[in-house]
């Protein structure tokens, strides 16, 4: 038997959408002409028995967190088709259908399973929440339960697309004096396994052979110490853990400290607007914004300020005492708590915090370059003083001096 979503008009002209299960389309299609339905369209729902085979549940909410770029396109679908009208198990299975991505595919998969067992939105996404992440999880959440689940999905969808440009930014800026300084660093090792070599044969019968064997084994060497090199930093990226402790070490260095401040902060306030909007409470929407900060003595300060608030703080109040934000930022919280618009300022203060990023990376940008060149010049000056002192010891070795 296969299962398949219609929509149709019914006897009394009302348009209605739901599923059925028959052998095959054509016997579908007869079947609910029958019952007195006008089909408007009909499509065989693919199985999800395929993926849930492959990973279960328990997998999936332990070893699969998704990218920034599958956040957006499962958002994305996922708002695409709930403005088309469907219910939320239709969505779900229209999502299943239209992606390519495994990951999105299997937690599809998981959900439609769970809704077909009687769970509701809430209780299907229960056990994911590291998944999509803690905050995008409840504000979907709290989307249906305040009646703005189209409003609060667009809002992720933005949210998600300026965080990916934030990275994107981010990395572009860093391409250039990184790339400078890879090449200085290919070029020093070249000169170092190679070049030094030939120059020390200076003198001696050189066998073309061995010259090639050298090359080689130079170009080997190379090629294994940058491969190292981009495998330790994939572990890093790729290990959360891992990536938190590093995160957390490299916000203790001065420049860095800055990006990462700026990128996390602009983050939090888009989240903290986005969940306030929702309906989501003050302090609950802070624990979820917290959630996307990988800094852990920020979130544990902020998480202090939710517990704050809990006990009746007002809002400026337990901010100010984490001692984390810009005074720009404390002045338009305050002013939101007094004119009753929150969520407004706090959309202007991650505004803020992203421009602020751009001008920390422009700065930075601008020393690197410089920098980066006179660190190759510097290579470039090990170069030709250890190369002609090697060319003429050779040298004056082979005249007999």
């Amino acid at each position: 038997m296969a299962r398949f979503s219609y929509k149709a008009k019914n006897k009394k002209g009302e348009i209605v959408s739901n599923h059925i299960l028959a052998v095959d389309l054509s016997s579908a299609v007869a079947n609910l002409e029958r019952e007195g339905f006008v089909l408007l369209e009909i499509y065989e729902e693919a199985s999800t028995s395929s993926f849930s085979n492959k990973m279960t549940s328990r997998d999936l909410s332990k070893k699969v967190v998704f990218s920034t770029k599958e956040k957006l396109e499962f958002f994305n679908a996922f708002l695409h088709m709930y403005n088309s009208g469907l219910s939320i198990l239709q969505i779900f299975y229209a999502v299943f259908n239209s992606a390519f991505n495994p990951n999105i595919k299997n937690l599809c998969a998981v959900i439609i399973r769970k809704i077909e067992k009687g769970y509701n939105l809430e209780e299907a996404f229960t056990g994911y929440e590291g998944v999509l992440g803690l905050a995008y999880t409840r504000l979907i959440v709290a989307g249906e339960a305040s009646g703005k689940l189209d409003k609060v999905l667009k809002k992720i969808v933005d949210g998600i697309t300026r965080e990916e440009k934030l990275k994107s930014n981010v990395i572009s800026s860093m391409i250039y004096p990184v790339s400078i300084l890879a090449l200085a660093v290919a070029v020093f090792l070249f000169f170092k396994f190679f070049i030094l070599k030939v120059f020390s044969m200076i003198g001696s019968s050189i066998c073309p052979t061995s010259v090639m064997m050298m090359l080689f084994t130079a170009i080997f060497k190379i090629i294994v110490i940058f491969g190292v090199f981009i495998g330790v930093v994939c572990f890093i990226y790729f290990n959360k853990p891992v990536f938190k402790k590093f995160v957390n070490l490299l916000s203790n260095l001065p420049f860095i400290n800055i990006l990462i401040k700026n990128y996390a902060f602009a983050n939090f306030f888009s989240v903290l607007s986005l969940a306030y909007d929702a309906g989501v409470p003050i302090a609950n929407s802070i624990e979820m914004a917290a959630s996307v900060i990988t800094a852990k003595d920020i979130k544990t300060k902020l998480n202090l300020a939710a517990k704050r608030i809990y006990n009746g703080c007002s809002v400026s109040t337990a901010f100010a005492v984490t001692q984390v934000f810009s005074g720009f930022a404390m002045s338009q919280i305050s002013a939101g708590e007094q004119s009753g618009e929150l969520e407004k300022m706090f959309s202007i203060v991650s505004l803020d915090y992203e421009k602020k990023l751009e001008l920390a990376l422009t700065f930075i940008v601008q020393v690197m370059k410089p920098l980066s060149i006179v660190i190759v010049g510097l290579f470039v000056l090990y170069v030709v003083k250890t190369g002609y002192e090697s060319y003429f010891g050779a040298l004056m070795g082979s005249l007999g001096f």
